[in-house]
């Protein structure tokens, strides 16, 4: 049944740019067909173990973007002074060891899906930098003199709680309002068994993604 569900073709419906849409009212692969149509920033909330990664997977799998790059970090993980250069890389110079400059997760992510695992969980300077790659698509690496255009998905999870502005950590409330716009709400287990069950089916794509091929830059 789950093979058959994900080999069908579908004719995807015209999907409302701003829309915030619930797992459990809803078929699990026509809402994330449409929104992965979609070309645009993705938040996907829920409780732990729902499959939020995976269903980031789904959706760059699902996307135009498909046959590039699908780079992830988990914002909670790293640690606080190491995430702007994780993620926009750095210039000669930006720090003691830093003797030329080097690219961040971003630039290796161009032409394809970045995945920000709990998104919340960025200092708010961050959110701020992050809110400004999806305003402009562009950034400054740390240190550096030069802006740098970037073309690429931002795909963000967090839980329902702090969704709502209602977690412990501050959210900036510009870049809530940002990803917001379209959003993958999962239910806690005991309102969304069935679909949870679905998503643990589901084949574990891998991590290791090649970079993008050249024409994905362009």
């Amino acid at each position: 049944m789950t093979q058959m569900l994900l080999a069908r073709s579908i004719a995807l419906p015209k999907f409302s740019p701003s829309n915030v849409v619930s797992v459990k009212n809803n078929d699990v692969l026509d809402i994330l067909d449409r929104v992965a149509a979609l070309d645009v920033e993705v938040l996907i909330t829920g409780p732990s173990s729902v499959g939020k990664e995976l269903c980031a997977h789904y959706l760059h799998q699902r996307s135009q973007r498909a046959d590039c790059a699908f780079v992830q970090l988990n914002c909670a993980k790293t640690p606080k002074d190491l995430i702007e250069t994780a993620l926009f890389g750095h210039g000669g110079g930006a720090f003691t060891s830093a003797r030329v400059q080097g690219a961040g997760l971003i630039a290796e992510a161009e032409g394809g899906v970045m995945f920000l695992d709990e998104v919340a969980q960025l200092p708010l300077g961050m959110q701020v930098k992050l809110l400004r790659l999806l305003q402009e698509k562009e950034y400054r690496p740390l240190g550096g003199t030069r802006i740098q255009r970037a073309n690429v998905r931002i795909i963000a999870a967090t839980s329902a709680e702090t969704a709502r502005g209602l977690g412990e950590k501050p959210f900036f409330r510009e870049l809530l309002s940002r990803l917001r716009l379209n959003m993958v709400e999962f239910p806690v287990l005991a309102d969304g068994r069935e679909e949870i069950l679905f998503f643990s089916n589901l084949s574990q794509p891998t991590h290791e993604d090649p970079l993008c091929p050249a024409q994905c830059s362009e």
